[in-house]
This record gives C-alpha cells, sequence and structure tokens, in this order.
C-alpha cells in the first residue's frame, strides 16, 4: 500500500510538472504576442493596446510672442507602464516643432523619429529602460519652433494651431489631415482618443494678455512684463480635447451656478455673448435632466475666428455665429448647445478611435432637437429632425457620397467629420428611440455614461448595453442603420376597390445600397378625411413588397407619409395615387431625388440604359445639359450637377435605343 501510494504521488508531481511547463509556454506565448502587439502603434481609426498609460500631462508654453505662432516649451509626461519589457517603447506625437533634448527619468534619451510628416502615424519613440525598476514614470521633453495647422491654405485650415485676428489659438482636429487629432501642432502627446489623462498647463504671455484652457484656473501672476496662467483640468481627457487660447479676453460669467458657465470674449462683444448665452444655464439643465449631471468642473467657452470645437471644458466658438445669433436676435444658441451636448457624448465619453466619430457628432445633433423639445415642445423636436433628414437627402449625400456611419471614408469629398456622421446619426437615434421608448432608450443611454465615465466607447459597446438594458436584440437595428450604407427607397401605389370603399396599399422598396430589405421599417401615415379630420396610422415594414388595406368611412382628401406626431424615419418616398403630384416622374423606370434640387439631382434607373443620351430642357423647351452615360445594372444611380441652372421647372428627357423617358424636376436654390 505504502508504494502503490508513493507511485501514485510520483505520478501526480511529474503529471504537475508537466502542467506548469505547458502554462509556462502558453504565458510566454502570450507575453510574446502582448508585446508584438503593443509594439504597433494605434492609427486615428485603429486602435490598438498599449504597454503603457499616459496619467497626467504638465506642460509650460512660452507665448509671449503671441499672436505669433513661434513658442518654447517643457512638457513633463506621466507614463504608466502596465506591463514590463525590453521590447516596449513609448510613443507622442509632434509636429513641426523642434525637439531640444528629452529625458527619461532625468536620464537623456534620443527620440527616434519614424515616418515622413505625410503618413497618418508619424511619431517619435523612446525605449523602456527595465533599469529603472518603476512602474511609473516621467518622461520630459523640451521643444520650441513655430506651430502649425493641418494645412498651409488658410481656407482649408481647421485643426491646429492659428493665429487670426490677433488672437493665437489651437483647434484639436483637423477635418482633412489624416491624422485627425492636432494638438500634436503644439505639445507633445499620445495623440490619439484612447489614452486619457490629466492636465497641467502654464502659460506664459505678454502683459495684458489672457489664456483661455481647459479645467480650472489654479494661478494667474503678473510682474511688469509677463502674466502667467495655470490651467488644471482634473479629469482624464483625450488630448485632442485640449486648447488654448491667447488675446485680450474678458471673461464673462453667466452663470455662478454648478457648473459655472464663463465665456472669454473680446472687449467688443461682451454685450452680445450675454444675450446670446443667457439660456445656456437652462439648456445645462436640460442635459442633465436627460444625461445627469454635467461632467465637469465649468461650462467655459471662447470666442475664436474659426470653430465651433467642444475642447472639454473650454469649447472653442465662431465670433460668426455669436455674431449671426445677436442680429437675428437668437437666444436658442443651436451651436453652443451642440458643443454643450459633446461634454456628455464626446467628452465625458469618447469615441475610442475616430472610426466611431459618429457617436460624438450623431449625439451632439440629437441633444439639438431635445433641447428645442425641451423649450418649444415636441412638434419642434419632429421639425428639427426632419429638416436634417432633408438636408442629409437632399445635399449632402450627393456632395459627400453614400457611406455607413461607422468607419466612413475620410477622403474627398467626404473629410474626416462629413455632415452624414452628423445629420444621419442623430436621425438614426431618434429612431432608436421610438423602436425602444423613451424609457428604455433614456435609460440605456444613462447607464452608457455611467459605465463609460471618463472613458471610451465603441458602436459595439452602445448596442450591448442598449440590448442589456432594454432586453431586446438590436443587432437588425445597428446592421441596418449604421454599418450597412445609405437608407430605404419607398415607392407606394394605392388604388380604390370597384366592391367596396377600401383602398389597397402596395410599399415596395427599391434598395440599390444593400441586398436584404430593411427591417422593422416604421412609417407613419396621415390621412385627411373630406371634413377635414386626420387619422394616423403606423406601418411596420419589413419586406420588399408591403400590402395593406384601409377602410375608410369618410371621402379622403388626401394621405401623406412621414410627417405624423411620433417621429421621422429616414426614408426616401415616392408616391402614387394618394395626392402627391405625380408629374414630378413621368416615367415610373427613372426616379427623380431630391425634387425640388438644390445642386444636385439624383436620377435611380430601374432598369438597364445602354448607350443613354441625357438631355435636359427648360419650360421654353431651349436646350439647357446634354451629356452621354450608361448603367450596367438595375437599381444604378447617377448624380447630375444642375448647380449652374437658374431656378425652374426643367423636363430630363433620355434616350436609350428606341425608348424615351421623360422626368419633371424643379430646381431651387
Amino acid at each position: 500500500m505504502n508504494l502503490s501510494y508513493n507511485i501514485k504521488v510520483l505520478i501526480m508531481k511529474i503529471l504537475l510538472l508537466i502542467l506548469i511547463i505547458t502554462f509556462n509556454i502558453a504565458f510566454q506565448l502570450n507575453a510574446k504576442d502582448d508585446v508584438i502587439l503593443s509594439n504597433e502603434i494605434s492609427t486615428p481609426v485603429s486602435y490598438v493596446p498599449q504597454p503603457f498609460d499616459v496619467i497626467h500631462y504638465d506642460v509650460t508654453a512660452d507665448f509671449t510672442k503671441a499672436p505669433s505662432r513661434d513658442m518654447t516649451g517643457v512638457c513633463r509626461i506621466t507614463v504608466r507602464w502596465l506591463e514590463k519589457s525590453d521590447t516596449n517603447k513609448f510613443y507622442f506625437h509632434l509636429r513641426s516643432l523642434n525637439i531640444d533634448s528629452a529625458f527619461y527619468e532625468g536620464i537623456k534619451v534620443v527620440p527616434l523619429e519614424v515616418g515622413t510628416l505625410s503618413s497618418a502615424i508619424y511619431h517619435y519613440e523612446i525605449d523602456y529602460h527595465p533599469q529603472i525598476l518603476k512602474d511609473t514614470v516621467v518622461i520630459t521633453i523640451y521643444y520650441s519652433g513655430t506651430m502649425s495647422s493641418e494645412s498651409t491654405d488658410p481656407d482649408s485650415s481647421w485643426g491646429g494651431v492659428h493665429s487670426r485676428n490677433n488672437i493665437l489659438f489651437a483647434m484639436g482636429v483637423g477635418f482633412y489631415n489624416n491624422y485627425v487629432s492636432a494638438t500634436q501642432h503644439w505639445m507633445p502627446c499620445y495623440d490619439l482618443p484612447s489614452d486619457k489623462a490629466t492636465f497641467h498647463g502654464k502659460f506664459i504671455v505678454q502683459t495684458g494678455k489672457t489664456v483661455a484652457s481647459i479645467g480650472t484656473l489654479t494661478r494667474h501672476y503678473q510682474d511688469s512684463t509677463t502674466e502667467e496662467f495655470e490651467w488644471t483640468h482634473n479629469f482624464p481627457c483625450s488630448t485632442y480635447l485640449y486648447t488654448f487660447a491667447v488675446a485680450d479676453y474678458i471673461p464673462v460669467i453667466i452663470s455662478e451656478d454648478i457648473p459655472p458657465v464663463v465665456v472669454y470674449s473680446g472687449p467688443t462683444d461682451t454685450n452680445k455673448v450675454k444675450f446670446v448665452f443667457r439660456l445656456l444655464p437652462r439648456t445645462i439643465k436640460a442635459f442633465e435632466n436627460r444625461f445627469g449631471k454635467y461632467p465637469f468642473e465649468k461650462a467655459g467657452y471662447v470666442m475664436t475666428p474659426i470653430g465651433s470645437m467642444e475642447h472639454e471644458t473650454m469649447v472653442s466658438y465662431a465670433v460668426n455665429v455669436l455674431n449671426y445669433y445677436y442680429n437675428i436676435k437668437d437666444t436658442l444658441n443651436m451651436v453652443g448647445a451642440h458643443e454643450l451636448a459633446h461634454q456628455w457624448f464626446g467628452d465625458y465619453v469618447t469615441c475610442r478611435d475616430f472610426r466611431d466619430a459618429w457617436l460624438n457628432e450623431g449625439f451632439a445633433v440629437f441633444c439639438e432637437s431635445l433641447w428645442l423639445e425641451d423649450i418649444k415642445g415636441w412638434d419642434s423636436y419632429l421639425a428639427h429632425h426632419q429638416s436634417q433628414i432633408e438636408d442629409y437627402l437632399g445635399i449632402y449625400a450627393a456632395r459627400e457620397g453614400i457611406f455607413p456611419l461607422y468607419d466612413y471614408p475620410r477622403t474627398d469629398p467626404s473629410s474626416n467629420y462629413p455632415v452624414t456622421i452628423y445629420y444621419k446619426g442623430a436621425a438614426v437615434l431618434g429612431m432608436l428611440r421610438y423602436e425602444l421608448g423613451d424609457s428604455l432608450f433614456f435609460g440605456a443611454i444613462n447607464e452608457y455614461l455611467k459605465r463609460l465615465a471618463h472613458g471610451n466607447s465603441t458602436t459595439d459597446t452602445l448596442q450591448k448595453i442598449c440590448e442589456e438594458y432594454s432586453g431586446k436584440d438590436l443587432d437588425w437595428f445597428f446592421q441596418q442603420w449604421i454599418y450597412n450604407k445609405g437608407w430605404p427607397i419607398l415607392e407606394i401605389h394605392s388604388e380604390g376597390s370597384e366592391s367596396s370603399n377600401n383602398l389597397h396599399f402596395l410599399i415596395r422598396q427599391i434598395e440599390p445600397f444593400v441586398q436584404r430589405p430593411y427591417v422593422n421599417l416604421p412609417l407613419e401615415m396621415k390621412i385627411k378625411y373630406s371634413n377635414d379630420s386626420v387619422e394616423y396610422k403606423m406601418i411596420n415594414i419589413s419586406n420588399w413588397d408591403t400590402n395593406f388595406v384601409i377602410e375608410p368611412v369618410l371621402g379622403i382628401r388626401n394621405i401623406t407619409y412621414n410627417n405624423g406626431p411620433s417621429l421621422r424615419t429616414l426614408v426616401e418616398l415616392h408616391d402614387y395615387g394618394t395626392g402627391v403630384d405625380e408629374t414630378n416622374n413621368l416615367s415610373s423606370d427613372i426616379i427623380a431625388y431630391p425634387n425640388p434640387a438644390n445642386n444636385y439631382v439624383r436620377l435611380l434607373f430601374k432598369k438597364i440604359y445602354a448607350n443613354a443620351n441625357l438631355k435636359i430642357f427648360n419650360t421654353l423647351g431651349e436646350e439647357v445639359m446634354v451629356l452621354d452615360f450608361e448603367t450596367e445594372k438595375n437599381n444604378e444611380m447617377k448624380l447630375i450637377d444642375v448647380s449652374n441652372l437658374p431656378n425652374g421647372v426643367y423636363f430630363i428627357v433620355i434616350h436609350s435605343g428606341k425608348n424615351t423617358d421623360t422626368v419633371r424636376i424643379s430646381v431651387q436654390h
């Protein structure tokens, strides 16, 4: 028995040893994989976990030559190593400024420049120092030079540092730069949204200048020639949301409540600021009622020559917008409300990388509608959504291209911030609100903000939280509205029955964008009867063809769609026989949209047109445009530029073989 026991113990020890060796090999393989992964820097549109976490930036910037863009600075970056490996590197970005020297915990190092300025991942690298046995280290970078912006063309330059109208200021992102985040134009930083850090900035300027920045003004010192402004922000913040502005500003206190509201204004604009921003404390309350307490120490705005941009607690606000609102006596301040909403959506919770930028902009535009709902009522909420949908379908889809909300193209005619992610994003959120109902929708969004507070998010995270909170499968919703491009296009046919007063309807989806029909698509009918009474009917569309019948008790005067009291659906409609002017589409094989057109009209060809010739005639029969084209498949689209045509009615005549089709359009610029 003892011998048998000893043999069993020996076998168990051998098995345990094999298990330990196997585990160590697996662990080393995984560790190696992590190291390989962490040695790849993230890109603006591709998040890669890093072996480090930036905890804090402490920058001293000498702007005594302002409004010149010449400066000197020192930036102390507190970095926590999440793993220890000789192959680890710390990455930072800096553009057009010179590195004078750099130190790793007091040890002089030479940062390695990687890539070219034209690259989206142009950056510097500093090696991990294994001999320094500390998890948290300070990397110090001394630098100087002339700050720059994303482009040398003043008309297209937005992100980076500008000197205009005697104001020196920074904008945190660019519209056309391939690296998006633009704080690297004035301070060394890991300039990607996934790594949030607290901030302290000491700005030195000439006496008489004022510096506005993020956080709280914790120190102001003045001597005979210079002034120092120290701003401290103790909340983790993505670097693209850092900013500064230097000018002869006067801080205008709008409210001393919590949070305080302050606007940094030019001396001649203080009365305008007091008027335009006087309702902003109410806007804060409106959003707090929906999304919880304002998440930061102040709500700040600074007047800049261009904008607007949602820098955390210090929004850059365009002076021309201020003048516009003041001249028309508008205190709703929709731009101010939009940027305020970003403090929750974009700042408090930030997209992990810029593929998900719609989460920032779609929510901010959606919140504009909520602000209107709060102050003017539900009809204004719906009207705002309707206006966005009309502008998106009628103008911007044609101008920018048709693409998804998530991971959209960024090259011309699109950009880093195309209008699509604003207007389509807001419309989609309005439909998600309708799908879930107010209790579940706002409950889920509050849970989203609570879980991800001062962190990052993705579209997938939003979907999962909404599903968990509501108990509903929303994969169909996110797939068709966010990950797929385009929108549903519907043809509506109706006819009366000879044997009864019933009206038979057929709604047919024309889908040039994806290969399957939209599902759970709500479309609200408005039926107006001969005695001027009105009835609303909600139709749920989930197939290529949807048939239904209504039994009117009175004569019907007309029927319209998507203008009821419930919601506005992102949908393109083409009606037949329901009270809508059918002369807009004389040929049933071609659909023109928008109609009236502004600068562009899209033609949807339901059949193939080979070697076709298109002519446009005005009402006098004069030929005003000619072009040749052909299509290769059914439901193909062509974009026609009508920007040079005067306002009026036109006929598009298309010859293809022996067939002639005519479409009537109007142009209204």
